[in-house]
Protein backbone atom coordinates (compact mmCIF):
# COMPACT_ATOMS: atom_id res chain seq x y z
CA UNK A 1 0.00 0.00 0.00
CA UNK A 2 1.46 3.34 -1.03
CA UNK A 3 1.28 6.25 1.34
CA UNK A 4 -0.70 9.26 0.18
CA UNK A 5 1.19 12.26 -1.14
CA UNK A 6 0.83 15.06 1.37
CA UNK A 7 2.10 18.58 1.42
CA UNK A 8 3.41 20.13 4.58
CA UNK A 9 1.35 23.23 5.36
CA UNK A 10 3.28 26.46 5.14
CA UNK A 11 2.42 29.49 7.21
CA UNK A 12 2.36 30.88 10.69
CA UNK A 13 0.98 28.75 13.48
CA UNK A 14 -0.35 30.92 16.26
CA UNK A 15 -0.23 29.51 19.73
CA UNK A 16 0.05 30.56 23.32
CA UNK A 17 2.42 28.92 25.77
CA UNK A 18 1.93 29.34 29.47
CA UNK A 19 4.31 28.08 32.06
CA UNK A 20 5.25 28.64 35.65
CA UNK A 21 8.52 30.30 36.57
CA UNK A 22 8.51 28.98 40.15
CA UNK A 23 10.04 25.56 39.31
CA UNK A 24 12.80 27.21 37.26
CA UNK A 25 13.51 29.66 40.08
CA UNK A 26 13.71 26.79 42.58
CA UNK A 27 16.10 24.86 40.33
CA UNK A 28 18.25 27.98 39.92
CA UNK A 29 18.23 28.48 43.71
CA UNK A 30 19.35 24.88 44.20
CA UNK A 31 22.23 25.45 41.76
CA UNK A 32 23.22 28.69 43.52
CA UNK A 33 23.19 26.90 46.88
CA UNK A 34 25.26 23.97 45.57
CA UNK A 35 27.87 26.29 44.06
CA UNK A 36 28.11 28.20 47.33
CA UNK A 37 28.67 24.95 49.23
CA UNK A 38 31.33 23.81 46.74
CA UNK A 39 33.15 27.13 46.59
CA UNK A 40 32.93 28.24 50.25
CA UNK A 41 32.39 24.97 52.10
CA UNK A 42 31.59 25.15 55.80
CA UNK A 43 31.99 28.93 55.84
CA UNK A 44 28.86 29.17 53.68
CA UNK A 45 27.01 26.16 55.07
CA UNK A 46 27.28 27.54 58.63
CA UNK A 47 26.55 31.17 57.66
CA UNK A 48 23.22 32.96 58.06
CA UNK A 49 22.90 33.10 54.26
CA UNK A 50 23.50 29.37 53.93
CA UNK A 51 20.96 28.63 56.66
CA UNK A 52 18.40 30.91 54.99
CA UNK A 53 18.79 29.22 51.59
CA UNK A 54 18.71 25.75 53.13
CA UNK A 55 15.63 26.60 55.16
CA UNK A 56 13.77 27.80 52.05
CA UNK A 57 14.84 24.82 49.94
CA UNK A 58 13.70 22.32 52.56
CA UNK A 59 10.21 23.88 52.46
CA UNK A 60 9.73 23.11 48.76
CA UNK A 61 6.77 20.84 48.07
CA UNK A 62 5.80 20.06 44.47
CA UNK A 63 7.53 23.13 43.09
CA UNK A 64 6.08 25.55 45.63
CA UNK A 65 6.89 27.05 49.00
CA UNK A 66 3.81 27.49 51.22
CA UNK A 67 5.04 30.79 52.68
CA UNK A 68 5.57 32.25 49.19
CA UNK A 69 2.13 32.86 47.70
CA UNK A 70 3.38 34.39 44.45
CA UNK A 71 6.41 34.22 42.16
CA UNK A 72 7.35 37.70 43.36
CA UNK A 73 7.28 36.47 46.99
CA UNK A 74 9.63 33.65 46.03
CA UNK A 75 11.98 36.10 44.30
CA UNK A 76 12.06 38.29 47.41
CA UNK A 77 12.71 35.29 49.67
CA UNK A 78 15.76 34.21 47.62
CA UNK A 79 16.90 37.81 46.87
CA UNK A 80 16.44 37.17 43.15
CA UNK A 81 16.13 39.66 40.37
CA UNK A 82 14.64 37.72 37.44
CA UNK A 83 16.11 38.61 34.07
CA UNK A 84 14.29 37.82 30.87
CA UNK A 85 15.91 36.96 27.54
CA UNK A 86 17.47 39.97 25.79
CA UNK A 87 18.58 41.43 29.11
CA UNK A 88 22.12 42.88 29.13
CA UNK A 89 23.47 39.67 30.70
CA UNK A 90 21.77 37.47 28.11
CA UNK A 91 24.42 38.06 25.45
CA UNK A 92 27.26 37.29 27.87
CA UNK A 93 25.57 34.09 29.07
CA UNK A 94 24.89 33.05 25.48
CA UNK A 95 28.58 33.56 24.71
CA UNK A 96 29.59 31.34 27.64
CA UNK A 97 27.10 28.71 26.41
CA UNK A 98 28.61 28.96 22.92
CA UNK A 99 25.20 29.89 21.51
CA UNK A 100 23.57 26.75 22.95
CA UNK A 101 21.38 28.21 25.74
CA UNK A 102 18.61 25.70 25.07
CA UNK A 103 20.88 22.85 26.12
CA UNK A 104 23.23 24.46 28.63
CA UNK A 105 22.98 25.58 32.21
CA UNK A 106 25.31 28.45 33.05
CA UNK A 107 26.25 29.86 36.44
CA UNK A 108 28.50 32.88 36.83
CA UNK A 109 29.60 33.92 40.30
CA UNK A 110 31.12 37.34 40.74
CA UNK A 111 31.93 38.18 44.32
CA UNK A 112 28.77 38.03 46.45
CA UNK A 113 26.38 37.59 43.49
CA UNK A 114 25.58 34.72 41.14
CA UNK A 115 23.69 34.55 37.86
CA UNK A 116 22.11 31.20 36.98
CA UNK A 117 20.69 30.49 33.51
CA UNK A 118 18.60 27.40 32.80
CA UNK A 119 16.75 26.87 29.50
CA UNK A 120 16.72 30.62 28.84
CA UNK A 121 15.45 31.55 32.32
CA UNK A 122 17.96 33.83 34.03
CA UNK A 123 17.99 34.51 37.78
CA UNK A 124 20.33 37.04 39.39
CA UNK A 125 20.89 36.19 43.06
CA UNK A 126 22.01 39.41 44.74
CA UNK A 127 24.24 39.07 47.80
CA UNK A 128 23.91 35.28 47.82
CA UNK A 129 27.39 34.73 49.28
CA UNK A 130 29.05 36.11 52.40
CA UNK A 131 32.51 36.19 50.78
CA UNK A 132 33.56 38.40 47.90
CA UNK A 133 36.81 36.92 46.59
CA UNK A 134 35.55 34.02 44.45
CA UNK A 135 34.87 34.39 40.75
CA UNK A 136 33.90 31.27 38.84
CA UNK A 137 31.97 30.19 35.75
CA UNK A 138 30.18 26.84 35.52
CA UNK A 139 28.91 25.45 32.21
CA UNK A 140 26.83 22.27 32.15
CA UNK A 141 25.94 20.94 28.70
CA UNK A 142 22.88 18.72 29.24
CA UNK A 143 23.10 17.10 25.79
CA UNK A 144 26.84 16.36 25.72
CA UNK A 145 26.71 15.53 29.45
CA UNK A 146 29.78 17.63 30.14
CA UNK A 147 30.58 20.15 32.82
CA UNK A 148 33.27 22.82 32.74
CA UNK A 149 34.50 25.11 35.49
CA UNK A 150 36.62 28.22 34.98
CA UNK A 151 38.02 30.08 37.95
CA UNK A 152 38.70 33.69 37.08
Amino acid sequence: MASPVQETPVGLIKMKFEGKYEPLLLQAAKVAYEIACIEDGDAYINSALGESFRSLLTCVDRGEIASCKTYEDMCRAFHVIPLMPNSPLDAAINEVARGQLERCHVAIRTGTDIVVSMFGYIAFFADAFPHTSKRVVYLNDCVQKTAEVARI
